[in-house]
């Protein structure tokens, strides 16, 4: 993650961060998420593959332009999800040096964001897998929410 944020963003036509997030989001938060930076944004444990100690991100069909920190905001949901607390997913979060980016009113923008949407994925009768990130989601909110 800490050398995707420093990849400028290809001269392809890719999804816009604050355009996916405008259906979960105030208009006026969208500026947050907007950005220059090649984004992955679906960073859980079956897109990444480790081997001879190396990392790869695999599986970019949600790649996106936006804010270079909103990768290792993904990746805090995802880490809650997990089983760590939100306190501990920052802790992994603030080693990627485009977190520093991020203003406490954008993570807050974006975790709130994120609970709207993931709410939205799992309908009625979420299962299992939706149901943790619905939780995560919301866990990571009230964190956020808490520090204001």
């Amino acid at each position: 993650m800490t050398r995707l944020g420093e990849i400028p963003c290809p001269d392809v036509t890719l999804r816009e961060a604050s355009l996916r997030l405008e259906h979960y989001a105030a208009p006026d938060e969208l500026h947050h998420f907007a950005g220059h930076s090649l984004l992955h944004t679906d960073l859980n444990n079956a897109n990444v593959i480790v081997a001879d100690g190396v990392a790869c991100m695999v599986d970019w069909g949600w790649a996106t332009r936006g804010a270079a920190w909103l990768d290792a905001a993904y990746w805090t949901i995802w880490l809650i999800s997990a089983g760590h607390a939100p306190v501990e997913a920052e802790r992994w979060a603030q080693r990627i040096p485009a977190w520093q980016a991020a203003t406490s009113a954008g993570l807050a923008a974006f975790a709130a964001a994120n609970v709207r949407m993931w709410n939205q994925i799992a309908g009625a009768q979420p299962d299992a897998w939706t149901r943790r990130m619905v939780i995560a989601a919301d866990r990571w909110k009230a964190h956020r929410v808490s520090r204001m």
